[in-house]
């Protein structure tokens, strides 16, 4: 069993859907661990390592 909502009725309500997902960082400052002038270091968790 598949539940889809109903298309929108207006390109207003597509970009106001859209919106709340384009306004989102992609790496929070939290899981920054270093910045110098050519590379980011971050941390992350791996969840396909089941160890």
């Amino acid at each position: 069993v598949v539940y889809s909502e109903p298309s929108f009725a207006d390109a207003k309500r597509v970009i106001a859907y859209l919106g709340s997902y384009t306004h989102r960082v992609a790496i929070s400052n939290a899981r920054i661990k270093s910045i110098n002038n050519t590379h980011v270091s971050f941390y992350f968790k791996d969840y396909r390592d089941i160890g």
